[in-house]
Formats: C-alpha cells, sequence, structure tokens
C-alpha cells in the first residue's frame, strides 16, 4: 500500500464571499486562483497551490464536505490506486489531469467523494480538467499531459509559480506583523 497524506478538503458554502474574506483576511489564505462567484482556492504553504478549495452550491441538503484529497508520490501510485479502484468494480470514477495535478475523483460506499492525486511539474490556472486515461503507461501519460498544458496560455513550470506564490505569503506575513 502506498503512503498517502492527507492535501486539502473542499467545501461547498453558502456566502462564497463572506467565507473568501474570512479565510483570507482572518486566517490568512491567499487566493491561488478562482472562478469569481463560483469556486475559489487558498492556501498558505508554498508546497500547495490550494489547501482549501471553496465552491457554492451549498444548500440546506448539500453537505458541507465536498471532497477528502490524499496526495500520493508519483504517477505510478495513482495508476496503482486506478488499478485497485477498477478490479474492486469502483463505478463513477473521474480521471483527470488538472495541469498541476493528476487525479481519480470517486465515491466511497456512502457517496462521499474522494481523490488520490499526484502533483505534475506544471502551472496551469484552475480549474483545468483533461481526461487522462490511467491504463496508459505513465510516461505516455506524462508525455500526452505536458503537451496539453503547453496549449494553456498561463502555463509554466510550477517552480516558476511558487517563486511568485512566496512573494507573495511574504508580502501576506510583512502585513500581519
Amino acid at each position: 500500500m502506498q503512503q498517502v497524506s492527507i492535501s486539502h478538503v473542499g467545501l461547498f458554502v453558502h456566502d462564497l464571499a463572506l467565507m473568501l474574506d474570512y479565510y483570507t483576511k482572518v486566517l490568512g489564505f491567499i487566493v491561488t486562483d478562482e472562478v469569481p462567484g463560483r469556486m475559489c482556492f487558498l492556501s498558505r504553504n508554498l508546497e500547495e497551490h490550494h489547501q482549501v478549495a471553496l465552491f457554492t452550491g451549498r444548500t440546506a441538503d448539500t453537505p458541507q464536505v465536498q471532497q477528502l484529497s490524499f496526495r500520493l508520490d508519483t504517477l505510478e501510485e495513482v495508476r496503482e490506486v486506478h488499478r485497485r479502484l477498477v478490479e474492486g468494480g469502483t463505478k463513477d470514477m473521474k480521471c483527470v489531469s488538472h495541469g498541476i495535478a493528476w487525479s481519480i475523483y470517486f465515491p466511497d460506499p456512502e457517496g462521499n467523494r474522494l481523490e488520490y492525486f499526484t502533483d505534475t511539474e506544471w502551472y496551469v490556472k484552475q480549474p483545468c480538467a483533461d481526461p487522462v486515461d490511467f491504463t496508459l503507461p505513465a510516461d505516455e501519460i506524462y508525455r500526452l499531459s505536458e503537451a496539453r498544458n503547453r496549449e494553456h496560455e498561463d502555463f509554466q513550470p510550477l517552480q516558476q509559480w511558487r517563486d511568485r506564490f512566496n512573494e507573495k505569503l511574504k508580502q501576506k506575513m510583512a502585513e500581519s506583523l
């Protein structure tokens, strides 16, 4: 079994503007990407594009937790999880490249949405969800993903994005002193 770590959580919210204001001004998170009025991605960690993802659409009947996401170390490990899920009869899997990560989304037996993913070495503005076939060899997935990602106008190496984000983190920390 692969080692996994909890990476981020997605939350459905009633009032995105209120929650965004709270998470940025009170908790000190920085917006890393957003679709204004629909969703936003927040982080306080240079290694994490997002630690919290906020999504509109929460109603009285909607659960608050939109998904729980687990990080794996390699694309091969994601492919292995995919193989086990297929062999275990898991239905409703969604396999995507987000540009910044390769992900598998699926429901657990009670319908809770889970994600297993590994990071790529690229940045692409979010949201991005290109289909990916995890039955292909890892080197082929990598090649196809890189080619698709380079088509995005905001494509850049992950380290370049992290350098810019690090400057935002430093500025935010200086403002809070």
